[in-house]
């Protein structure tokens, strides 16, 4: 006995909506070939695919900053938080510039607008992190291998030289090690 419905839907409040909204066709559209009053009568994705479109595009930070009360007026909290990482991932834009334009479309996004820069800079410093101990890793493996193989080459020149009693220009030029090494054996 499992705490879950048998049928998926009834996991919804609406499970008739659900029902109907899932079994829809989805069709994928080119952004760039809608006007941005089309995609802005969209609802409350309006605004994100009018930013997912122009985002790329040179000029985007003065359109952003031209388009002010249009973005404004139809600003979702959620939705600007993901379009601004978005934006801040495909834009031309430098960081700062960018995160500028968005907080001059209205000062209650601030707050938002940080925390999304804040989640954009622990991510980059968690990659950043973890490219540096993975580089880090693989500089001391090789170290060690080093390290390895010449304390290994150094025991075999010892048993050369003490057990075989070969000469040091046979021992160096077997093992690859220099005279002066040879001779702290």
């Amino acid at each position: 006995n499992h705490p879950y419905h048998e049928d998926p839907y009834q996991d919804f409040d609406d499970p008739e909506l659900a029902r109907f909204v899932v079994s829809k066709p989805y069709i994928l559209v080119n952004l760039n070939k809608m006007s941005d009053e089309e995609l802005l009568s969209h609802g409350a994705c309006g605004l994100m695919e009018v930013l997912l479109k122009r985002a790329s595009k040179a000029n985007f930070v003065s359109w952003l900053k031209a388009n002010r009360s249009l973005v404004r007026s139809h600003a979702s909290v959620s939705y600007l938080e993901d379009s601004l990482r978005y934006c801040l991932e495909v834009a031309d834009a430098d960081a700062d510039t960018l995160t500028e334009a968005f907080a001059s479309i209205d000062p209650k996004l601030n707050e938002p607008i940080m925390r999304a820069v804040q989640q954009i800079e622990a991510r980059g410093e968690a990659r950043g992190e973890a490219r540096g101990e993975a580089r880090g890793e693989a500089r001391g493996r090789q170290e060690g291998r080093q390290e390895g193989m010449q304390t290994r080459s150094l025991e075999i020149a010892r048993n050369m030289l003490h057990q075989l009693h070969l000469g040091i220009e046979v021992v160096q030029q077997a093992t690859g090690l220099s005279k002066q090494e040879l001779a702290r054996l």
